[in-house]
């Protein structure tokens, strides 16, 4: 290799680690340490970073802008810093520091223009970024951030979640039906938006038998996983987890002591019939309505949650390991020993029924069954 192939090819590298690993790696860490640490308390700057610290993306997106600028300023002063001035190397090496911007001046007579227009740049780029995010968010992605413990132990609260809201459309701006088992985000009477997981379609006739539905008279299959113990700040839950196997889908579901009586609901045209994953910790179809079941509005729906953008551990802080991940079946158990859960899950999944799809209204129910052993 050629002398100045190599020495172009070492100030790549150079500047690839200075204004690319480098800043990275300061935005990771403030965002991981600095932000927690300091958001939760009052006034516009606990405000910004509790900003922060639910979107964590845009954050870090714009701490290594922040970062890599700050260090291109000081860029001389850093190790082999000489090698980040765009003059040849081997001269920028006999000229004092302080002096290399001056002679990049010389070098290019049109230093003062190119310093405004990369200041420019910046600016533009930190707009468009800011535009992006903005305009994503209002045509395709919504984000949500769990409320409660109902939808435990899919989602726990304080995770963030990424709903698809091009998910249900249809021809000609029409909505399409939500499937069975999908996961979806909608607008409320509380105006707060709620997540809940499909159950039933319109004309379904909806049962439950303990706090596992029955669909026009055929009872969702499910397998026992195990216990689950859940503590988090004030939320506390001691019951079994189940699988569900619903349309060729598989969650998980968790019982707690005691059931909650519900007799039938048929669901009307336009309607879908929702669940929580914490079964008798919810309010849902079953009860929102003064206490008597009621349809969701397909209208109502604002997306499909397809990943998480984040979820937290149950110290409070962000599972890094998670972000922007696809929604998995995965046991929500952090701090706790899940070896023999994970065991048992496993043998459910090699049990589950070859054909987990509910008989159309009005047909024949098959024979369900029910309960599969792991």
């Amino acid at each position: 290799m050629s002398a100045p192939v190599a020495t172009r090819l070492g100030q790549a590298l150079l500047r690839a680690l200075w204004f690319g690993a480098i800043p990275a790696l300061l935005a990771g860490l403030w965002l991981r340490r600095c932000v927690p640490a300091a958001s939760g308390g009052e006034g516009t700057l606990a405000r910004l970073l509790d900003a922060a610290d639910r979107f964590p993306i845009p954050t870090f997106v714009i701490a290594f802008l922040v970062f890599a600028a700050l260090i291109r300023y000081w860029r001389f002063y850093l190790p082999w810093g000489y090698c980040l001035a765009d003059v040849p190397p081997e001269r920028a090496a006999s000229v004092p520091r302080r002096q290399l911007a001056e002679l990049e001046g010389r070098q290019d007579r049109s230093k003062p223009k190119r310093a405004w227009l990369e200041a420019l740049s910046l600016a533009v780029m930190l707009a468009a970024a800011a535009a992006a995010a903005l305009l994503l968010r209002e045509r395709a992605l919504q984000t949500y951030s769990v409320l409660s413990s109902s939808m435990l132990p899919s989602f726990e609260k304080g995770d963030e979640l990424a709903a698809n809201r091009r998910a249900y459309e249809g021809n000609g701006g029409a909505t399409s039906l939500p499937a069975r088992g999908d996961v979806v985000i909608f607008h409320h009477a509380s105006a707060q938006d709620v997540v809940k997981r499909v159950i039933g379609l319109p004309g379904d006739e909806i049962r439950m038998h303990g706090g596992f539905p029955i669909i026009n008279g055929w009872e969702v299959p499910h397998c026992d996983v195990g216990r689950y113990v859940y503590s988090k700040g004030e939320l506390a839950a001691d019951g079994r987890i189940f699988a569900e196997f619903l349309a060729g889908k598989t969650y998980l579901t968790l019982h707690v002591p005691p059931a909650r009586p519900f007799q039938s609901y048929v669901v009307k045209p336009g309607e879908v019939f929702v669940l929580g994953d914490n079964r008798n910790s919810s309010l849902d179809s079953r009860n929102w309505n003064a206490d008597e079941p009621s349809g969701l509005a397909v209208s109502t729906i604002v997306g499909r949650v397809d990943r998480f953008v984040f979820s937290r551990l149950r110290s409070g802080e962000i599972d890094y390991g998670s972000l922007l991940a696809p929604l998995a079946l995965q046991l929500n158990a952090d701090g706790l020993d899940t070896t023999e859960l994970a065991q048992k899950l496993e043998a459910c999944l090699k049990s589950k029924p070859a054909d987990s799809e509910p008989p159309a209204p009005g047909a024949v129910a098959p024979l369900s069954r029910a309960r599969t052993s792991p």
